[in-house]
């Protein structure tokens, strides 16, 4: 392509448009490309980093059954579970949904596999047991 300068820019021949100048068709595909990313970025802080994901997913759920488990104490599981029991209500309550869920998930799989489990919606449903980090049943 051939170019020539005026008053400091680099123009196309056969345009007078200087937003046609050489190497700012790159600045403006990198800018939209930029903007584009933090947009997307901005989205996924919204949903991942927000209550909104945890309600979608089954946060409420989570509680009630972490209620019930708390409440059935460490019954027939074996002592090193014991201290996972020693939380009041309150305390597993203002749990992160993070810490809930791992909290939850550690006594779901120690109730399964000592087969004192009670059949839940987290029993075979197979999204709500990855989101708390359970492995999936045959």
């Amino acid at each position: 392509m051939d170019f020539y300068q005026r008053n400091g820019l680099l123009y196309r021949i056969g345009t007078n448009n200087p937003s046609l100048a050489a190497g700012q068709e790159d600045a403006g595909l990198l800018t939209l490309y930029k903007n584009s990313f933090a947009l997307w970025m901005h989205r996924n802080d919204r949903l991942h980093n927000s209550p909104k994901i945890d309600e979608l997913l089954g946060l409420e759920p989570l509680r009630t059954a972490a209620v019930r488990e708390l409440r059935r104490c460490p019954e027939n599981l074996t002592a090193i579970y014991h201290p996972y029991f020693q939380l009041t209500m309150l305390d597993l309550l203002i749990k992160t949904p993070l810490d809930l869920r791992g909290w939850f998930a550690l006594i779901k799989l120690a109730r399964e596999t000592s087969d004192t489990d009670l059949h839940d919606q987290f029993s075979m449903n197979g999204p709500l047991r990855k989101w708390i980090g359970l492995p999936q049943k045959a």
